[in-house]
């Protein structure tokens, strides 16, 4: 489940090994693509809105005929698959949350982050799988701010009946997220940057990178770039369609850092197709909600700090009510007895 537009493509699509029986040259097949993607960033510089959603599209219809990803997280056009699934290995600690796609991260033995909006499709005793290991849901908690219309504060926190052998996630808690090379990974839906998601599910482990574009108080951004644009990765990829709550993580000096969670994104270049160059994809921010994960981990998360997360800003309001009602009958004491 993800909040994202779905895009029907068509499920007859011609993958490289169909290309390479019929005996059509890699070189052939490399040049279509590259041609196809060369015209699709002119038309992202160059030409007017409605001129671009019109190549947009036409672009990714052509590139039907093209090979394409087959596995989950949509990536660069021109770089093999086999190079997204070694990257997939990176991250032991990732979960297929089975919601009945999404994913998520062990951020503690007996704890996993993921996305709250998948909560409606998992209960207690829910099982699902990280790296090989089989886990079953104790109890779910959803962050006391999040809200389903807009997507805001979209986490939930699951506590394992039993805890993973893997080794978590180490929270991130600084600030400078933006520029950061980061990793992500999911296993739903694939395509590459010429076709968008596809509707299909293969549900192979993927991985891919991308650089933070921008980071505020709820987000973290990043841009499907084409291999023709600056800001390009090696690796560069989005999360695909069904690949909610899955993280955005990156390694540094042998720890691996939870930067984010996948909720959602964005349709920047404004041609109706999903994911495609030109989109953003939007994780929650994990150093903006680290005192609550920390709170929940520590069993310190009660119904009072709930409600003060939620109704917090309301209390100068009651305090000030209140403070009024006891000066009304204060004052209306002194009366009587005059």
């Amino acid at each position: 489940m993800l909040h994202r537009l779905s895009v029907a493509t068509p499920s007859a699509m011609v993958n490289s090994r169909q290309w390479a029986s019929e005996g059509v040259p890699m070189f052939s097949r490399i040049l279509h693509q590259n041609l196809l993607v060369t015209a699709f960033s002119w038309a992202r510089l160059k030409a007017p809105r409605s001129v671009f959603g019109a190549l947009g599209r036409l672009a990714a219809l052509a590139a039907i005929l093209l090979p394409a990803g087959a596995a989950a997280i949509v990536t660069r056009h021109d770089v093999p698959d086999d190079a997204f699934l070694r990257k997939a290995a990176d991250l032991p600690s990732y979960c297929r949350i089975g919601a009945p796609d999404g994913g998520g991260a062990l951020i503690h033995p007996a704890w996993v982050i993921t996305a709250a909006h998948l909560t409606p499709d998992i209960k207690r005793g829910h099982r699902f799988w990280c790296g090989a290991e089989e886990l079953q849901i104790a109890e779910i908690i959803i962050h006391p701010l999040y809200d389903e219309k807009v997507g805001r504060h979209d986490l939930a926190l699951l506590r394992l009946k039993q805890p993973s052998s893997h080794v978590p996630l180490t929270l991130w808690r600084g600030d400078g997220e933006a520029r950061h090379l980061i990793s992500i990974i999911g296993h739903w839906q694939g395509g590459n940057g010429l076709t968008g998601a596809l509707a299909k599910a293969e549900k192979k482990l993927k991985g891919a990178t991308n650089r933070v574009s921008s980071a505020d108080d709820r987000w973290l951004k990043f841009v499907m770039d084409a291999p023709s644009d600056k800001a390009s990765t090696p690796l560069e990829g989005v999360s695909g369609g069904g690949d909610s709550g899955a993280p955005a993580y990156l390694i540094r000096g042998g720890t691996t850092y939870l930067l984010g969670v996948g909720s959602r994104n964005s349709d920047t270049n404004g041609d109706g197709v999903e994911q495609n160059y030109g989109d953003t994809d939007m994780y929650v921010r994990i150093s903006s909600h680290a005192s609550w994960i920390d709170r929940v981990l520590q069993g310190r998360e009660t119904t009072l700090s709930r409600a003060m997360m939620k109704h917090g800003h309301l209390l100068p309001w009651a305090l000030g009510a209140a403070v009024l009602s006891v000066l009304a009958l204060w004052s209306g004491k002194l009366r009587s007895r005059s």
